[in-house]
């Protein structure tokens, strides 16, 4: 067995060199569900990143550009940046994996209705073993009558 491939050593290496709030923040999941390779490519990530964070040269260490299919009203990246949840006008909720070799959406939650305009606000639960958020949506529904009267329901 290769040592530097050891599963103890990649742990150790994350306890030794981070506080439980950094962890926290690059981890998915509890840390003993990870495999060796998993916990090698999150250590190395994240020094890579405390690295770029001491260089002030103004520019990004990493930028991706994406489109999405629909209008966005909101977004959130989660911890880690790996997730973004995006919210449509009309209160409809996906995902996207931005490590994705081809990023698409992942329904989440449906409209609730066709028309109107939803707003969301997304917590995290920093303290959690695992990603976990709730997610609070409030959609105004805007009826337009054939007269050009416009109706709006709470």
């Amino acid at each position: 067995m290769d040592v530097s491939r050891a599963k103890l050593i990649w742990q150790n290496l994350l306890d030794l060199h981070s506080t439980r709030l950094v962890q926290r923040s690059f981890l998915e999941k509890p840390i003993g569900l990870y495999m060796s390779a998993e916990l090698e490519h999150i250590f190395l990530r994240w020094k890579s990143v405390e690295l770029a964070w001491t260089i002030d040269d103004s520019r990004p260490t990493k930028e991706k550009e994406v489109f999405f299919d629909i209008s966005i009203n909101h977004f959130h990246i989660l911890r880690g940046g790996r997730w973004i949840v995006l919210v449509s006008p009309y209160g409809y909720v996906s995902y996207a994996d931005l490590d994705a070799e081809e990023i698409r959406r992942v329904p989440l939650i449906s409209p609730p209705f066709d028309t109107g305009l939803g707003v969301a606000l997304i917590n995290e639960f920093f303290d959690a073993p695992a990603i976990s958020f709730n997610i609070a949506i409030s959609t105004l529904i805007i009826e337009i009558k054939p007269q050009g009267f416009m109706r709006s329901y709470c």
